[in-house]
């Protein structure tokens, strides 16, 4: 997913598109559940706009802000002696009170569907912290569940995710591997009458579970550029471009 800087117009910009597309926006904060899945699709347009198309056009908007707190020792989890962090302190205290994560949650069947964004500068804070944990603090450390390797996880600390992960370098290979797919997959669908006779987002979805499982699957695959970029070609070939 992109991020915004400046998170407090991104705000007000969901807010906007929320309201022409006539879903209803209730401001709430989230509990974590396991039945939270995140989105992969890249801008909160294309997911707003998924949400449109269902039948439950209501949505939780979960602003996150900066605070003191975060510079409060047990949530620093550094050395205290450390020349600095007064240094992170100074940097990073004219952030305090503004938005550092924005989440949208979307019920759907029981799950709980969330597109978020996180501001680039509160990413630039979290690594700032991670530059003076301890080396030997292994707690720090995740193993990449493609290739074994131990790799530096500031995710873990802050949003307690606990789940197998991929380090950049297997990450940005699965995602180079997704977009050779989606080119590979799209001009197939776009040939494809069925798949163009799906009227919305669920059944272009279900039409892929039961004809293309292993897109589906992967996680790095966005479903709505697939189902678009073949769209795109289908027209381009009708008008004989």
């Amino acid at each position: 997913m992109g991020n915004e800087n400046n998170l407090e117009n991104l705000q007000n910009k969901i807010k906007e598109y929320a309201e022409s597309k006539e879903i209803k926006v209730i401001e709430g904060f989230f509990v974590r559940e396991v039945n939270q899945v995140i989105s992969r699709d890249k801008t909160f347009v294309e997911f707003l706009d998924w949400v449109a198309d269902s039948k439950n056009k209501l949505i939780v908007l979960d602003v996150q802000e900066f605070n003191e707190s975060f510079f409060e020792p047990e949530n620093l989890k550094i050395i205290e002696r450390s020349e600095r962090i007064d240094e992170i302190k100074d940097k990073y205290k004219g952030y305090i009170g503004k938005p550092l994560r924005i989440k949208i949650g979307w019920l759907n069947e029981g799950f709980v569907i969330v597109f978020e964004e996180t501001a680039n500068w509160f990413e630039g804070f979290i690594n700032s912290l991670g530059e003076l944990e301890q080396k030997e603090d292994e707690e720090k450390f995740s193993v990449c569940k493609e290739c074994g390797e131990k790799f530096r996880d500031f995710r873990t600390d802050l949003w307690e995710i606990n789940d197998e992960r991929l380090c950049i370098k297997c990450q940005t290979k699965k995602q180079k591997e997704a977009e050779e797919i989606i080119k590979e997959v799209s001009y197939k669908l776009a040939e494809d009458d069925n798949f163009a006779e799906c009227k919305n987002p669920a059944e272009r979805e279900i039409y892929l579970e039961k004809n293309y499982p292993g897109i589906v699957k992967n996680e790095f695959v966005s479903i709505y550029k697939l189902s678009q970029r073949a769209k795109a070609i289908r027209d381009i070939k009708k008008r004989g471009v």
